[in-house]
């Protein structure tokens, strides 16, 4: 093997671990997005329900004098 062989097998090694370095923090961004969306989904649905919960009530009346 020559030097220029070998210098082209460190290279590419070092470009298929950058990329892969790339790809992981790729994935644990777009996980940290999926986390968030789903507590803001879950937090928007519960919002939702409370709503729902307050305009089903019965209208206040105001309480006879005595």
């Amino acid at each position: 093997m020559t030097v220029h062989s070998m210098l082209d097998i460190k290279i590419l090694s070092q470009l298929a671990s950058d990329h892969e370095a790339r790809l992981r923090r790729a994935g644990s961004v777009s996980a940290g997005v999926r986390s968030s969306r789903h507590i803001r989904r879950w937090f928007g649905l519960h919002l939702v329900r409370l709503g729902a919960w307050v305009a089903a009530e019965p209208t206040i009346r105001p309480v006879p004098v005595r």
